[in-house]
């Protein structure tokens, strides 16, 4: 089915962008375009929700840009993007605020005033998909490969580090231009993207403990708490303006100089050579159309990828077939050959490993099981961000549990030992995976390729972060 339209989401610590691209209008083809909000056309919205003080379940009250300056009987939830993933976190909480967030946005996008009646008529009627298909620095790197006004001169073989930091988080990701048979440019991953907790809030977050310091002394005329009035001047839009103009002019900018260092850039020199630096075109919408562009454009940004993560998998087998050097032993006992297997994760992809991006790999399985017994075995999917990860299960999480029903595949009848007419039930299967920049999906098949499972999709890790963003107590 052709797609009629396409819309990138970038949901933003504290603001969301979102761009689309309508692919029919009398045959001429369009442009990606950013949507923009509130009375000052904005290019994004707050990433912020707003719930009644009382009770846990209901929907929020209010969203965006659309919560009142009075918020003293409403629970106001923002900043949410760092729960989601951390290993210390509610993620089921985490998840309820992005779906409450992610429903606000889609019935304003169907019903938007301004967005147009075929575009919202698409969205919000029409049959639609949802993916969740790159990293942020991925996707600003195919917004500048499908740029129609690219700020970069692109050539072939030069290597390139997208760096994106927000307002909480940074990625990076160091690539290479590549050009196919066709002569069509893609990108070429050096290494994983790599995520960190760091962005503008830790300035924010300095400007406030600083402040604390130097008001402390002089509370008694303040009238409150220093630390409060520290927090109202880092939420102030006073402080949000210097912070914006720091750095643009020379202008009451003060340096202080290394001595004995005449360039402070030289220091790179050993690691960096004929290096540019260079900002987008557009650096606050460069992820929300290149989520675009990527969908939208027939060549493809990132046909392979390094992978972020190593995938793992723990067959709990009802019962299981000796291994090869305990044949000696079981043929002078002349007992079964019943047992289990230990609780060990078999690495089937490891970190940085160059895979077909979205591509699909097969893993072949064996199990066992004895007469009578109900041929179902449960998978467990394990992912590890180390360079080098156990083998002991315990040491990671499981993410998600595969339920293969067997009952219907072909069975092999295998003698426990040979003088014996006892026997085992011996099933072979495929576990088929389908890894992507973000995320990866699940499916176990029989012999003959029926679906024996129901698919699961695990979402791609990250690196885990070097700090913690503070929570930050508003009264």
């Amino acid at each position: 089915m052709a797609i009629d339209l396409t819309v990138g989401i970038d949901v933003g610590m504290s603001g969301t962008a979102v761009a689309y691209r309508q692919h029919k209008i009398d045959k001429a083809t369009c442009d990606v375009q950013c949507l923009k909000w509130g009375g000052d056309d904005s290019w994004k919205i707050p990433t912020r929700l707003a719930y009644a003080r009382t009770g846990s379940a209901q929907s929020p009250l209010y969203w965006g840009d659309k919560i009142p300056e009075n918020t003293e009987n409403l629970s106001i939830k923002e900043w949410f993007k760092t729960d989601f993933g951390d290993d210390d976190s509610d993620h089921a909480a985490a998840e309820k605020l992005y779906a409450d967030y992610l429903k606000c946005l889609h019935d304003e996008l169907s019903e938007r005033a301004g967005f147009e009646k075929a575009q919202s008529q698409l969205l919000g009627r029409g049959a639609h998909s949802i993916a969740v298909t790159m990293t942020e620095p991925q996707a600003t790197a195919a917004f500048e490969l499908h740029t129609p006004n690219p700020v970069a001169s692109l050539q072939r073989g030069q290597n390139v580090m997208i760096v994106d930091v927000g307002a909480g988080t940074g990625d990076f990701s160091v690539l290479q231009v590549a050009t196919n048979a066709q002569h069509t440019q893609h990108w070429r991953e050096h290494q994983p993207v790599i995520g960190r907790k760091i962005g503008s809030s830790r300035i924010d977050q300095g400007f406030e403990v600083r402040m604390t310091d130097i008001l402390k002394p002089h509370q008694h005329l303040l009238g409150r708490r220093a630390a409060l009035v520290a927090w109202e001047m880092r939420c102030s839009p006073r402080f949000l303006e210097a912070k914006h103009e720091f750095g643009s002019t020379d202008k009451n900018t003060r340096r202080v100089p290394v001595p004995h260092l005449g360039d402070p850039q030289s220091i790179f020199d050993d690691y960096i050579q004929n290096g540019d630096l260079i900002n987008p075109g557009k650096p606050r919408l460069a992820v929300c159309m290149g989520l675009v562009y990527n969908t939208s454009e027939k060549g493809v940004a990132f046909p392979r990828v390094a992978c972020r993560a190593s995938f793992g998998m723990v067959g709990r087998i009802p019962s299981a077939a000796p291994a090869k050097s305990k044949w000696r032993s079981i043929l002078k006992r002349g007992k079964g050959v019943e047992g289990r297997y230990d609780d060990c994760v078999e690495w089937i992809i490891r970190k940085g490993e160059e895979i077909d991006n979205e591509g699909e790999i097969e893993i072949d399985r064996t199990v066992f099981f004895k007469q009578g017994e109900r041929k179902v075995c449960n998978i467990e999917i394990v992912t590890s961000v180390s360079d080098n990860p156990s083998s002991a299960k315990d040491r990671h999480v499981t993410h998600q549990v595969m339920r293969a029903n067997l009952e219907g595949a072909e069975v092999k009848k295998k003698r426990k030992v040979f003088w014996s007419k006892d026997y085992f039930l011996q099933v072979n299967f495929k576990i088929r995976a389908t890894i992507g920049m973000a995320e990866a999906s699940f499916l176990c098949v029989d012999a003959r390729g029926v679906k024996v499972s129901e698919p699961v999709t695990v979402r791609v890790p990250r690196d885990p972060p070097i700090m913690a963003l503070d929570e930050v107590e508003g009264e």
